[in-house]
């Protein structure tokens, strides 16, 4: 059996094939080609355990996430976590992965198809909210998938942060990672949504972070991430009205976070507007044989979505075990290759 830290990990992380890998998930998803049955939850006092489990064709795997909030303030991480990769034939562990590398890194994927599908061609700058750690690989993903898109890296990436005093050493961690691309502190959110044509929210907030103006939302490719339960909200009412398209990356998330749940409820949004990505990716695979669709027209590889780019274009992701499934195989047959971690 393999042990892959962290550092194993990040070693073998391409990320345009992680995104890649973040597509299929969801297409086997939508197809029901894997089994996945919902998170389970068991507390104790105020700690909790998470398990989340899927089996796949090939491999099955679980993620025991722990939250312990009593650990704030000391050495030891509120959130910890492992995953577990198992060969499905034989029911035999072949992997044991770092939880948290794992689970950011495959976050920062399925955010980046934000970027790849939605965000406008012809802005090259993009704005981040929450400069913590899921922030961190979101815009890195972000910028892949516009060089994707576009070419070329992006010009300018605006960082705002509720405690401005942590954007400095933010920008530090992330410019080596994005060479090419100014990366400015945005003193308030409405500087950042003037400059930015794609919004990343990576906050956990229990209030809209952006403020509630349609003249600053117009257009925008808005990619919340932050929001997983159904009392957390990043977006404001104004997006909602004003969204022509509203994308998610689970149809969970309908259920899962106050960012659909409360629009849904006040009438902001109907559930006709409210889409999984899953399903519109199926949809593009058919226009390669069809010249119409429901969701879009073929212009090439990434351009099926193109007549949605420059548009106000909402897409909401919470995560599920299937992530977690296919970027765990994918790392594990990468570490094989090259060699990569620990035999126990």
């Amino acid at each position: 059996m393999l042990f892959l830290n962290a550092t194993d990990i990040e070693s073998c992380l391409v990320r345009k094939e992680l995104m890649d890998q973040m597509e299929e998930a969801m297409s086997l998803f939508e197809t029901e080609k894997v089994n996945m049955p919902p998170r389970t939850h068991l507390s104790h006092d105020k700690k909790t355990l998470l398990l989340m489990p899927c089996f796949g064709q090939e491999y099955f795997s679980t993620k025991l996430v722990t939250v312990f909030p009593e650990n704030r303030g000391t050495a030891n991480p509120v959130v910890n976590g492992i995953v577990v990769l198992n060969d499905a034939k034989t029911g035999v562990p072949v992997a044991i992965l770092d939880g948290q590398t794992l689970t950011a890194i495959r976050t920062g994927a399925v955010g980046g198809l934000g970027t790849r599908y939605f965000a406008s061609l012809s802005s090259n700058t993009a704005g981040l909210v929450g400069s913590g750690v899921q922030g961190f690989h979101q815009i890195i993903f972000a910028a892949e998938a516009h060089i994707e898109i576009t070419g070329h890296p992006l010009e300018t990436v605006y960082i705002h942060n509720r405690d401005s005093s942590k954007v400095p050493g933010f920008i530090e961690l992330l410019r080596p990672h994005l060479e090419g691309t100014e990366l400015r502190h945005a003193a308030t959110v409405e500087e950042l949504l003037e400059e930015s044509g794609t919004v990343i929210l990576a906050t956990s907030s229990a209030r809209p972070v952006l403020p509630d103006k349609p003249s600053l939302l117009d257009g925008k490719c808005i990619v919340a991430i932050g929001s997983y339960t159904p009392d957390m909200q990043e977006i404001p009412k104004s997006a909602f009205m004003l969204a022509d398209s509203i994308f998610m990356d689970t149809s969970h998330a309908i259920h899962e976070s106050g960012d659909l749940i409360n629009p849904l409820k006040h009438g902001w949004i109907s559930p006709e507007k409210v889409t999984s990505l899953g399903q519109f990716l199926l949809e593009l695979k058919k226009t390669k044989s069809k010249e119409a669709s429901k969701f879009s027209k073929s212009h090439g590889d990434y351009g099926a979505s193109d007549y949605m780019r420059g548009r106000t274009v909402i897409y909401k992701s919470v995560g599920m075990a299937v992530f977690d499934l296919m970027a765990a195989i994918h790392i594990f047959k990468c570490a094989i290759k090259d060699n990569v971690g620990t035999n126990l």
